[in-house]
């Protein structure tokens, strides 16, 4: 009789820790995939984003300028997070190509006076 009570018991002790298992495993899968989103969002300057995007960085500093690029300070520095860009660049169908096109050429203007 207290044979068969001990076994119930550790029968039951078995399950609840199987439940506890699992549900230590989900939280786990969920801190792993929140921490992994974080390192996903990476935080670019200036030089990084222009290279990212193929632009000069007086573009970059244009379109903060004119508030038309997400951005935020740190210190006197402008920071980007990549997934905000590439969220920005999917959502505003923004012409890069074009901004460049009117970069040299208001670069070119500006210069060739000084010729």
């Amino acid at each position: 009789m207290k044979t068969q009570n001990i076994d119930n018991r550790l029968t039951k002790i078995e399950k609840e820790i199987c439940i506890i298992r699992q549900m230590l495993e989900e939280l786990l899968k969920d801190k792993l995939s929140r921490k992994k989103e974080f390192y996903d969002d990476e935080i670019l300057t200036v030089k990084q984003i222009s290279a990212y995007l193929s632009v000069d960085a007086n573009v970059i500093y244009s379109k903060c300028s004119k508030g038309t690029i997400p951005f935020f300070k740190l210190g006197n520095g402008y920071r980007f997070r990549k997934s905000n860009i590439d969220a920005w660049l999917k959502s505003s169908g923004e012409d890069l190509a074009a901004e460049k096109e009117e970069f040299v050429n208001s670069y070119l203007l500006k210069n060739s006076r000084r010729l």
